[in-house]
């Protein structure tokens, strides 16, 4: 997801099953791990549009703690599944 209409879009047609995570770095381990800004790319809509939002339903700081996104992840698996399981239950379909 890259703008705030992708994010209306999703929050339209998947309402409560969504969930927004936001995973962001400083601009100086950014610049350690090898990224440098380019203009006209990285100041394009496509790359900054979501800079703004504030309603994300988790957001991760990835600048110093690799472990940090691991624990998201299984946090994220573990949240699905269960998710999952409920919507099985309440409509006895298998998804």
């Amino acid at each position: 997801m890259r703008r705030q209409s992708d994010l209306s879009w999703f929050k339209q047609h998947y309402g409560e099953c969504l969930y927004t995570v936001r995973i962001t770095a400083s601009e100086e381990v950014r610049k350690q791990r090898g990224w440098v800004f380019t203009p006209g790319i990285d100041d394009a809509e496509s790359e900054c549009d979501l800079d703004n939002m504030t309603d994300w339903d988790q957001e991760v700081d990835n600048s110093n703690d690799p472990g940090k996104v691991d624990e998201l992840l299984h946090h994220l698996t573990t949240l699905c599944s269960q998710r999952l399981s409920s919507a099985t239950r309440s409509t006895g379909k298998k998804i």
